[in-house]
């Protein structure tokens, strides 16, 4: 049983380990807004036509922007946002 418990924990961890590196972020607000950016830039991206280092603002003044939107949401709020952005689709 002990070890069940350890699997999860670390199986959790590097889960929660992996959405860190690949969102270069730890708190949900910041994943979300992250999650928006990229979804807005690749939107502009198909519109515009342009590859991926033509509109490489991910960075930028719109991630600036979106941190700003999620930023006077609550971390539950957060999560739950993201759940949609991710499965709802």
């Amino acid at each position: 049983m002990i070890r069940l418990i350890g699997f999860l924990v670390i199986l959790a961890a590097a889960g929660y380990g992996a959405l860190a590196f690949y969102y270069q972020a730890t708190e949900p607000c910041d994943m979300l807004a992250q999650e928006i950016t990229n979804q807005q830039a690749n939107a502009a991206e198909r519109m515009l036509g342009a590859n991926r280092n033509g509109l490489n603002d991910r960075d930028g003044m719109l991630a600036g922007l979106n941190r700003m939107g999620t930023s006077n949401m609550d971390r539950r709020e957060c999560v739950d946002e993201l759940w949609r952005a991710w499965f709802d689709d």
